[in-house]
This record gives structure tokens, sequence and C-alpha cells, in this order.
């Protein structure tokens, strides 16, 4: 991933062309590949699956605020996708979708599908990464 941002490539060192051709090399020796996802989402502006998470509303939300909850793991400060919220499959379908224009997947796994956190509490201001 780049910046540790998912359903994005490395590119200095897995550039999504070479990821492709090693996965359809695979396929060509009969073998298979399955891609580890860990749904933690990076705050980034810009950043698409943060931005059309926001606009479809589906990340996990403060009960005090009503905003996105804010966690610290392998991107930096993260939000979380609520896998009960009605639109999550139209968020992943899309996600997954995307994902699979650029290289052909045979498997997904799926993990930390908690809300995760690198810090105690809510203090990100005093967490350490």
């Amino acid at each position: 991933m780049d910046q540790f941002m998912d359903w994005t490539f490395d590119p200095v060192n897995f550039p999504q062309l070479e990821v492709k051709a090693f996965v359809d090399d695979l396929h060509n020796r009969t073998m298979r590949n399955v891609l580890i996802a860990d749904p933690a989402i990076k705050v980034l502006d810009g950043y698409k699956y943060y931005d059309i998470g926001l606009d479809q509303d589906i990340f996990i939300k403060s009960a005090i605020t009503n905003e996105p909850m804010v966690g610290m793991v392998w991107p930096m400060y993260t939000v979380f996708p609520d896998f009960l919220h009605p639109n999550i499959d139209a968020y992943w379908e899309e996600s997954i979708s995307d994902f699979l224009q650029l290289v052909d997947v045979d498997g997904l796994w799926v993990d930390m599908n908690e809300p995760a956190n690198f810090c105690t509490g809510s203090d990100l201001a005093t967490c350490s990464h």
C-alpha cells in the first residue's frame, strides 16, 4: 500500500503494473492470490476512500460529537467503517471493484475489522506511533 492506504500500491516497492504482472504470472502457473486488507481508512482529504466514506456517512461516529471517531493505527490518523451501516456494502463494493480493475485478486482477507487504536483513549495528541 502507499502510505498504508487501502486499495493503493506503493509506487516504489510495489508499482501497480509490476504487481499485476506478478499476479498474471501466478495465474499462468494455476496459482491464486489472496489480498489482505485492513479496513482502517487513513484520514486524508483527497484520498478517495476517505472522501467517499465521509460522503456516504459510513464511518463509526462519536456518540458525543456525532463526528467520525479517529484512532491511530498504521496509516496514523484513521477512521473506521461501520460494518452495520446500511450503505456499507455499496462502499466496499466500490472499493473492491476499483482495486480489481488494477489487479486480479482471487480472495480477500479482511484483517482487523474491529476498531483498533494504538493510543489509550481518545487523546491522540499524546500518542506515539
